[in-house]
């Protein structure tokens, strides 16, 4: 600041002084400063451009795994889905001249899957057998069987087809509807007897017990009645026994009215329907029960 005479002091020319001669040299610094804050900010824009693409790509990676099916549909259908029913060998059964009997043995594996419906016919060559229908529970095996077939269906070239399958799956038997659960039926058959031909009845029998276990009644129970030499089926009966209450046995005979001989083994397949409503019985009063 001038002194009272208008004069500058000695500091305000020095400061004046140093002013003038490092205004450039102030400049140049100014300027580098300036420099480095504008690549400070370009740089701080690269790297966050940089770090936006890498993001963008990661981010569409993800939407991408996200909107990506994955689950093989296909896997999950066949390990849900129910195993083929096994169909074994087919046999013929009598006299091929006069009419025999078609029996093909088939299984069922799964352990949750029944065949509500099974449709079925041999078709040989020249001519077929009429379609029939049964079911086949969860493992469950039995034979499926062409009565009196005609002799114009040769039994070599004869094959069975399976021409409709309807599968259900069986529910929880933790369920609270009991309607559809799988109840499995203890029957089975005791004291199987079996009786050749002889000189005074040319007929052999069979008899047995036929043993209800289960606590529940059954309408119908079909039987299927074989008889075995070795190997070879001789002989096949199938027989329908009506109103088979819990906890019961009846016996039962079938009979061939023809000639058997001594030795044959007898086979005995029980099988009731026990996963349809029509066929289990609603428990009544007005019968005795029978324990035993």
């Amino acid at each position: 600041m001038p002194d009272e005479f208008g004069q500058l002091t000695e500091k305000e020319l020095e400061v004046g002084y140093w002013w003038v001669t490092h205004r450039l040299k102030i400049k140049a610094v100014l300027i580098l400063v300036a420099i480095l804050v504008i690549v400070v900010i370009y740089l701080n824009a690269g790297i966050r451009f940089y770090q936006y693409l890498a993001g963008s790509t990661e981010h569409q990676a993800m939407l991408e795994e996200l909107t990506t099916n994955g689950v093989n549909y296909e896997v999950l259908h066949k390990s849900s889905a129910p195993v083929p029913v096994f169909i074994g060998n087919s046999f013929a059964v009598g006299d091929v001249a006069s009419g025999y009997d078609l029996v093909t043995l088939v299984e069922n594996s799964n352990n949750r899957w029944w065949l509500k419906e099974i449709e079925y016919q041999y078709i040989g060559s020249q001519t077929t057998t009429a379609p029939q229908i049964t079911y086949l529970l969860p493992n469950e095996k039995k034979y499926l069987f062409s009565f009196n077939t005609p002799v114009d269906l040769d039994p070599v070239s004869a094959k069975i087809f399976i021409t409709r399958q309807l599968w259900e799956k069986v529910k929880d038997t933790n369920q609270v509807d009991t309607k559809k659960q799988w109840i499995k039926p203890d029957l089975h058959a005791e004291n199987v007897n079996y009786q050749s031909s002889d000189i005074f009845f040319n007929e052999a029998k069979v008899t047995f017990d036929l043993v209800n276990d289960s606590s529940y009644s059954f309408w119908e129970v079909e039987v299927q009645i074989l008889l075995w030499q070795g190997n070879r089926l001789v002989g096949i009966n199938v027989i329908t026994i009506d109103d088979i209450q819990a906890t019961s046995q009846r016996t039962v005979s079938s009979i061939w009215p023809n000639a058997l001989p001594v030795g044959l083994r007898p086979e005995i397949i029980i099988s009731a329907n026990s996963l349809s409503e029509d066929n289990i019985q609603i428990p009544r009063k007005d019968l005795p029960t029978t324990i035993r």
